[in-house]
């Protein structure tokens, strides 16, 4: 009995250490799993509560009416779907955050209604907003930002005249006993739109410390060329941004536009997308000062989402060439850097090598990104033609790991019908899953034997909760009389 025991402790820390290997390269955490939504199209922006909670937003394909439809759901911090609303209308829901009082809330772009907006929020509210100004007569949001007080800082692109521009915008949700029943448009900065050519579209928007905004996007004519600026809380551009005193365009290598951005906790900037065929990231200093530029991460595609911590730079896309050194979701990249020259991609980094990927998975891309507060980094976009959104252990990061494996001995392991669970923890609870994250069976905390004679043969995890959190165990399934 003695000897099964050690044997049975041996597997537990071999399987503990197997596992924390993985995470250094960059595996998935399946304490929340790889969450691929088969009824969504795909998931374009992710954010985390400060509970743990995750919110992501997205669209469906309808076929009956052959439009899309926008969606946005919400996940507790161990993967399970909490809620999620979709819009009858036909639009497409491209940003979403988190709001002070604890709501979820995404903005949508009527298809059939150039210049309406669509405001969804997790309890499956929606308001209708028309531009304030009648000059324009389009709107297209691509970024947004909760501010503190509670207002939405935003960013895309309005027609006006006939002509795309880049506009900022602030607006203010009016919640009445938890329900959304109205935007108002905040006067000190009212769709204010700034004329770069005759096709200029904001991409993304963050703020710095001192709470002036950053803006990155590009212009498609007359000349193709990215552009990042920043302006003051009221929208006027700040002459003091880099050594022109404005905003900066970036040029060369043919096609040069911005789809992401991040500011990092020292203001360092961070402006992704492509340049010339390739990938394409650039750093600037606080005061726009140009540090550096990378490009050739990969061939004719783009980065759309970054985000920047702890002297890390993770950057997501769609890059079918250079993710086959990088991970295993083929067509989608998430490459990880340090944030100095030459800014390299760390090759040691395979952030799906613990995702069974179907043989057939194509079309797959990175759209959202952010971390959470104890550094993972949750990921959202489209795999198999499907919605997905996973996390990243925080040892995947390389930031600070938080808590420590729960010691306890699953037995046997590989198990046939009975699992055994012996531990010196309080568990409050003890929930199965698959290593896809799909949730299969629940038992009551205080049971030491479960009966898993029902689950199909193969790999899956156990998670073990207590008041402190949450770790998860490796276990294989076998049957031997099936």
């Amino acid at each position: 009995m003695r000897t099964t025991t050690t044997r049975h402790l041996l597997l537990s820390l071999l399987l503990t250490l197997s596992a924390l290997l993985q995470a250094q390269n960059g595996a998935v955490d399946q304490s929340f799993g790889f969450k691929e939504i088969v009824n969504n199209y795909e998931a374009r922006c992710v954010r985390s509560f400060s509970n743990g909670n995750v919110l992501i937003c997205g669209d469906q394909y309808d076929a009956v009416s052959g439009s899309f439809r926008s969606n946005i759901s919400m996940y507790d911090r161990y993967g399970q779907l909490l809620s999620s609303y979709t819009n009858g209308l036909a639009a497409m829901a491209y940003v979403c955050d988190t709001l002070p009082n604890g709501q979820g809330i995404a903005i949508a772009t009527n298809i059939d209604t150039p210049g309406q907006l669509i405001f969804m929020t997790t309890d499956s509210l929606f308001v209708d907003y028309h531009p304030s100004t009648s000059t324009i007569s389009g709107i297209d949001v691509y970024s947004m930002k909760a501010l503190t007080d509670g207002a939405l800082l935003v960013c895309g692109r309005a027609t006006v005249s006939g002509t795309s521009t880049m506009f900022v915008s602030r607006y203010h949700p009016h919640i009445t006993g938890g329900r959304l029943t109205g935007i108002v448009n905040d006067p000190t900065l009212e769709e204010y739109t700034y004329s770069f050519g005759t096709d200029a579209q904001a991409r993304a928007l963050d703020v710095q410390s001192d709470g002036r905004i950053i803006i990155a996007g590009h212009e498609i004519a007359p000349q193709a060329q990215g552009i990042v600026m920043r302006i003051w809380p009221d929208g006027t551009i700040d002459g003091t941004f880099n050594s022109n005193n404005g905003p900066i365009t970036q040029t060369g290598g043919g096609i040069y536009e911005n789809y992401a951005l991040s500011v990092d906790p020292q203001d360092n900037i961070y402006a992704s997308g492509h340049a010339g065929g390739d990938c394409m990231t650039a750093c600037y200093s606080p005061d726009g000062g140009l540090r550096y530029t990378r490009q050739n991460y990969g061939n004719n595609q783009a980065f759309y989402t970054s985000a920047a911590r702890g002297g890390y730079l993770f950057v997501g896309g769609l890059d079918p060439v250079y993710n086959v050194t990088i991970n295993s979701l083929t067509g989608a990249a998430l490459v990880r850097t340090t944030s100095a020259t030459p800014f390299d991609a760390d090759t040691t980094f395979h952030p799906f090598s613990n995702v069974p990927i179907p043989s057939t998975s194509a079309s797959n891309s990175i759209f959202g990104s952010c971390f959470q507060a104890d550094g993972r980094l949750l990921v959202c976009g489209k795999f198999n033609s499907h919605a997905f959104v996973a996390r990243l252990g925080s040892a995947a990061t390389g930031l600070t790991e938080v808590g420590e494996p729960l010691a306890c001995d699953l037995y046997p392991n590989p198990a046939t019908g009975t699992l055994h669970i012996r531990t010196a923890e309080r568990l409050s609870a003890i929930t199965i899953y698959t290593l896809a994250g799909q949730h299969v069976l629940d038992a009551d905390g205080a049971a030491q034997q479960i009966d898993i004679s029902m689950l199909a043969d193969g790999p899956y995890l156990v998670g073990l909760s207590t008041a402190e959190g949450r770790s998860s165990h490796r276990l294989v399934s076998k049957a031997t009389n099936r």
